[in-house]
């Protein structure tokens, strides 16, 4: 399974949590400073590389993963 699957099936709809629990997946895994945002809706405005940089959907779900160092 996933990281994402398995932070959306142990938190359902709780948005926050989810990030968090993949933010500290990617970290331990890839190195420190990844960020997440996850949510239905969103708008930014970010600067990123290409190589660290996921954009997800799940159902009506997005996740925006991004590594900031």
């Amino acid at each position: 399974m996933l990281i994402n699957e398995k932070a959306m099936k142990r938190y359902e709809e709780e948005e926050r949590e989810i990030a968090t629990y993949i933010k500290l997946k990617f970290d331990s895994y890839y190195q420190e400073y990844w960020q997440c945002i996850v949510g239905k809706h969103f708008d930014c405005s970010l600067e990123f590389e290409l190589s660290r940089y996921i954009l997800l959907r799940a159902k009506d779900t997005f996740i925006l993963l991004f590594r900031y160092n």
